[in-house]
Protein backbone atom coordinates (compact mmCIF):
# COMPACT_ATOMS: atom_id res chain seq x y z
CA UNK A 1 0.00 0.00 0.00
CA UNK A 2 1.27 3.53 -1.00
CA UNK A 3 1.64 6.16 1.64
CA UNK A 4 0.07 9.50 -0.19
CA UNK A 5 -0.37 11.68 2.99
CA UNK A 6 1.47 14.65 4.17
CA UNK A 7 4.82 14.45 5.10
CA UNK A 8 6.99 16.42 7.42
CA UNK A 9 4.98 19.03 6.86
CA UNK A 10 5.59 19.14 3.54
CA UNK A 11 2.39 18.67 0.59
CA UNK A 12 2.54 15.74 -1.78
CA UNK A 13 2.71 16.41 -5.77
CA UNK A 14 0.40 14.88 -7.87
CA UNK A 15 1.66 10.94 -8.60
CA UNK A 16 3.24 10.05 -11.55
CA UNK A 17 0.84 8.40 -13.88
CA UNK A 18 1.73 5.79 -16.59
CA UNK A 19 2.18 8.16 -19.14
CA UNK A 20 5.31 9.51 -17.40
CA UNK A 21 6.58 5.77 -16.70
CA UNK A 22 6.65 5.26 -20.19
CA UNK A 23 8.58 8.35 -21.07
CA UNK A 24 11.04 8.18 -18.26
CA UNK A 25 12.02 4.36 -18.95
CA UNK A 26 10.56 2.69 -22.33
CA UNK A 27 12.71 4.48 -24.81
CA UNK A 28 16.26 3.74 -22.88
CA UNK A 29 15.00 0.43 -22.11
CA UNK A 30 14.48 -0.23 -25.85
CA UNK A 31 17.92 0.91 -26.86
CA UNK A 32 19.62 -1.24 -24.59
CA UNK A 33 17.28 -4.06 -26.00
CA UNK A 34 18.33 -3.05 -29.67
CA UNK A 35 22.31 -3.29 -28.62
CA UNK A 36 21.33 -6.44 -27.28
CA UNK A 37 19.58 -8.20 -30.26
CA UNK A 38 22.32 -6.34 -32.93
CA UNK A 39 25.34 -7.43 -31.31
CA UNK A 40 24.14 -10.33 -29.10
CA UNK A 41 25.63 -9.71 -25.90
CA UNK A 42 24.60 -6.97 -22.73
CA UNK A 43 26.26 -3.89 -24.23
CA UNK A 44 26.98 -0.98 -20.74
CA UNK A 45 25.86 2.10 -21.67
CA UNK A 46 29.31 3.29 -21.63
CA UNK A 47 30.37 1.14 -24.93
CA UNK A 48 26.82 2.94 -25.96
CA UNK A 49 28.64 5.70 -25.56
CA UNK A 50 32.30 4.97 -27.69
CA UNK A 51 29.81 4.45 -30.41
CA UNK A 52 28.07 7.05 -30.37
CA UNK A 53 30.79 9.13 -30.03
CA UNK A 54 32.25 7.58 -32.93
CA UNK A 55 29.39 8.18 -34.82
CA UNK A 56 29.85 11.84 -33.16
CA UNK A 57 33.34 12.42 -34.75
CA UNK A 58 32.86 10.62 -37.66
CA UNK A 59 30.11 12.91 -38.65
CA UNK A 60 31.78 16.15 -37.35
CA UNK A 61 35.18 15.58 -38.57
CA UNK A 62 34.43 13.93 -41.83
CA UNK A 63 36.87 11.49 -41.23
CA UNK A 64 37.85 8.86 -38.80
CA UNK A 65 39.12 9.85 -35.13
CA UNK A 66 42.59 9.77 -33.64
CA UNK A 67 42.92 8.35 -29.94
CA UNK A 68 43.22 11.59 -28.16
CA UNK A 69 40.45 13.10 -29.63
CA UNK A 70 37.83 10.13 -29.67
CA UNK A 71 39.16 9.80 -25.34
CA UNK A 72 38.59 13.79 -25.10
CA UNK A 73 34.70 13.15 -26.46
CA UNK A 74 34.50 9.97 -24.77
CA UNK A 75 35.63 11.87 -21.48
CA UNK A 76 32.98 14.50 -21.95
CA UNK A 77 30.73 12.40 -22.66
CA UNK A 78 30.82 9.98 -19.46
CA UNK A 79 32.47 12.78 -17.55
CA UNK A 80 35.33 10.40 -15.96
CA UNK A 81 39.24 10.59 -16.27
CA UNK A 82 41.27 10.32 -19.51
CA UNK A 83 42.19 6.22 -18.50
CA UNK A 84 38.64 5.15 -17.55
CA UNK A 85 37.60 6.21 -21.02
CA UNK A 86 40.62 4.52 -22.31
CA UNK A 87 39.56 1.50 -20.96
CA UNK A 88 35.89 2.01 -22.51
CA UNK A 89 37.80 2.59 -25.63
CA UNK A 90 39.39 -0.63 -25.64
CA UNK A 91 36.18 -2.59 -24.40
CA UNK A 92 34.39 -1.41 -27.51
CA UNK A 93 37.38 -2.52 -29.33
CA UNK A 94 38.05 -5.67 -27.59
CA UNK A 95 34.30 -6.45 -27.94
CA UNK A 96 34.90 -5.77 -31.81
CA UNK A 97 32.39 -3.30 -31.81
CA UNK A 98 34.96 -0.73 -33.29
CA UNK A 99 38.29 -1.48 -34.69
CA UNK A 100 41.61 0.32 -34.63
CA UNK A 101 44.67 0.77 -36.46
CA UNK A 102 48.10 2.32 -35.81
CA UNK A 103 49.55 4.76 -38.54
CA UNK A 104 52.96 5.47 -36.74
CA UNK A 105 52.41 6.60 -33.81
CA UNK A 106 49.33 7.54 -33.95
CA UNK A 107 46.45 5.33 -33.76
CA UNK A 108 42.99 6.02 -35.32
CA UNK A 109 39.32 4.09 -34.46
CA UNK A 110 36.74 3.40 -37.17
CA UNK A 111 34.19 1.26 -38.05
CA UNK A 112 35.08 -1.74 -40.37
CA UNK A 113 32.33 -3.18 -42.60
CA UNK A 114 30.79 -5.65 -40.40
CA UNK A 115 30.88 -3.32 -37.26
CA UNK A 116 29.20 -0.49 -39.51
CA UNK A 117 26.31 -2.42 -40.40
CA UNK A 118 25.87 -3.10 -36.64
CA UNK A 119 25.66 0.46 -36.15
CA UNK A 120 23.30 0.99 -38.77
CA UNK A 121 20.80 -1.47 -37.65
CA UNK A 122 20.85 -0.39 -34.52
CA UNK A 123 20.33 3.20 -35.74
CA UNK A 124 17.62 1.98 -38.22
CA UNK A 125 15.76 0.61 -34.60
CA UNK A 126 16.25 4.13 -32.75
CA UNK A 127 14.86 6.24 -35.29
CA UNK A 128 11.71 4.02 -35.23
CA UNK A 129 11.52 4.01 -31.44
CA UNK A 130 10.57 7.25 -30.87
CA UNK A 131 7.00 6.57 -33.14
CA UNK A 132 6.90 3.67 -30.62
CA UNK A 133 6.90 5.46 -27.91
CA UNK A 134 4.11 7.97 -29.30
CA UNK A 135 2.15 4.71 -29.92
CA UNK A 136 2.28 3.42 -25.91
CA UNK A 137 1.33 7.08 -25.05
CA UNK A 138 -1.43 7.50 -27.47
CA UNK A 139 -2.85 4.10 -25.17
CA UNK A 140 -0.94 3.75 -21.77
CA UNK A 141 -3.09 1.27 -20.96
CA UNK A 142 -2.11 -1.28 -23.49
CA UNK A 143 0.81 -3.35 -22.87
CA UNK A 144 1.28 -3.93 -26.42
CA UNK A 145 1.17 -0.42 -28.06
CA UNK A 146 3.53 -0.27 -30.90
CA UNK A 147 4.71 -3.52 -30.68
CA UNK A 148 4.28 -4.24 -34.57
CA UNK A 149 6.70 -1.63 -35.09
CA UNK A 150 9.67 -2.87 -33.87
CA UNK A 151 11.19 -6.53 -33.63
CA UNK A 152 9.91 -8.19 -30.54
CA UNK A 153 13.33 -8.77 -29.17
CA UNK A 154 13.41 -4.67 -28.81
CA UNK A 155 10.18 -4.07 -27.88
CA UNK A 156 9.23 -2.80 -24.67
CA UNK A 157 6.82 -1.49 -22.54
CA UNK A 158 6.83 -1.01 -19.12
CA UNK A 159 3.12 -1.10 -18.34
CA UNK A 160 3.43 -5.23 -19.30
CA UNK A 161 4.52 -5.09 -15.55
CA UNK A 162 1.53 -3.04 -14.17
CA UNK A 163 -0.75 -5.82 -16.27
CA UNK A 164 1.42 -8.44 -14.44
CA UNK A 165 1.53 -7.30 -10.81
CA UNK A 166 -2.50 -6.66 -11.47
CA UNK A 167 -3.00 -10.51 -12.28
CA UNK A 168 -1.09 -11.39 -9.21
CA UNK A 169 2.05 -12.32 -11.31
CA UNK A 170 4.80 -9.94 -10.02
CA UNK A 171 8.38 -10.22 -10.53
Amino acid sequence: MAFDGPFDGKRMATLMQRRHSILANNMLAMREYAFYFVYGFTVPVRLMDVIDMMIHSQAMDNGNPNAEKLNKRVRETLECSKPTANNAIKRAHDREMISMIEEGTSKFYFFDTDQYAKVMKVLGYLEIIPAVVAEQLKDPYDPKAGSHLLPEEVYYNIVRGYEEKKNGKEN
